[in-house]
């Protein structure tokens, strides 16, 4: 990971180099974190890693295993937590918003709901 001041350290004139800005963009996509946030966009796009390479294995008289290439895959990925979250949202917002004190609202004017 690079620090603000190495960062800082490889500008030139003033702004900072191709090959810098390539470097942190390089080390952000090597990152853990931006892996997982990979594989949470996928299985929010219906492409479960999990489901999608999954594969099943038989074991040869010798004990070898191999992949089973006649044994069937019927699992689907589903997008239900989306459309949950999505629901969970419209229901939240539906209703419009409400505060404790009624005159709070006012104050934002009479399309706050609607805007938010």
């Amino acid at each position: 990971m690079i620090t603000y001041q190495e960062f800082k350290a490889g500008y030139k004139d003033g702004l900072p180099t191709a090959a810098g800005v390539e470097e942190v963009v390089k080390d952000h996509k090597a990152s853990a974190e931006y892996q997982l946030a990979v594989i949470a966009d996928d299985y929010d796009r219906q492409k479960n890693k999990t489901i999608m390479e999954y594969e099943k294995y038989i074991h040869t008289m010798t004990g070898a295993s191999i992949v089973d290439p006649y044994a069937a895959n019927h699992k689907i990925p589903s997008n239900m937590f989306r459309r949950l979250n999505v629901q969970r949202t419209q229901y939240s917002l539906g209703n419009g918003i409400s505060f404790q004190d009624k005159t709070i609202k006012d104050k934002f004017g009479r399309e706050f709901d609607v805007t938010v």
